[in-house]
């Protein structure tokens, strides 16, 4: 982090760290008043994108074990298109 305490990796709590997965998650699928919610391909992409950066490795690719092979994909099935696709 970039904060007064500028801690980073290990010195994060672990729930702060699963928590700002989380909390990226559910801002990149819900709408904005200046986009709709992003395609799940879209925040797969972007998750990995920000893994090691911004967010901790572990989490994101924890989220999208289960997401992607625990049959949670089925309930984020509406997520993989963008609005007016089919």
């Amino acid at each position: 982090g970039t904060g007064p305490l500028a801690a980073q990796d290990e010195e994060i709590l672990r729930t702060s760290r699963i928590l700002a997965v989380a909390n990226a998650f559910v801002g990149m699928i819900s709408p904005r008043a200046y986009r709709g919610p992003l395609t799940f391909e879209q925040v797969t992409d972007e998750l990995l994108r920000q893994a090691g950066g911004k967010l901790d490795r572990k989490p994101v690719s924890a989220l999208i074990n289960v997401i992607e092979n625990r049959g949670g994909s089925e309930r984020w099935a509406h997520y993989r298109e963008a609005p007016g696709e089919s």
